[in-house]
């Protein structure tokens, strides 16, 4: 919203992403959250985008992506919180939604791999970089040892 109503809101951003955005950037991304509605509405149709392909992809039903090497990164916190509308029991059903889909994609290859980065949420690059380079290491010598 445009209104500056989440500028009355102490920390706003720090409380919806706590981990990825360092304190000494907060404010800048809390007055940008404050006074472009604009922002809101990208993160709208990015996470409605992102579900849609979700769901094209569940209608395709693509049962086999063969041996090709996969890793799978899984973020191990749940950054949804309760909240007006949102139960503890919504909260539940999309973790373990999201858990399903997770396993699914990996379960897609017969070198398919998953790795749970227990301690990250979203933002695993930036809570836990090393995991991410470790798999892109991974995938890259796999494909690198069958050439």
């Amino acid at each position: 919203s445009s209104s500056g109503l989440f500028a009355l809101i102490p920390d706003f951003v720090g409380r919806v992403w706590p981990s990825p955005i360092p304190k000494g950037a907060r404010g800048a991304y809390q007055a940008m959250a404050a006074s472009d509605g604009r922002w809101f509405g990208t993160m709208g149709k990015e996470l409605a985008a992102m579900w849609g392909n979700l769901a094209a992809a569940r209608a395709m039903q693509l049962s086999s992506l063969g041996d090709m090497p996969l890793v799978v990164l899984t973020r191990g916190l749940t950054q949804m919180s309760t909240g007006p509308g949102v139960s503890a029991e919504d909260v539940e059903g999309y973790r373990v939604a999201e858990d399903e889909m997770q396993a699914e994609l990996a379960a897609l290859s017969t070198r398919g791999k998953r790795i749970i980065a227990e301690d990250c949420g979203h933002h695993i690059h930036v809570d836990q970089p090393q995991v991410v380079i470790d798999a892109i290491h991974e995938v890259v010598e796999a494909v690198r040892a069958e050439s």
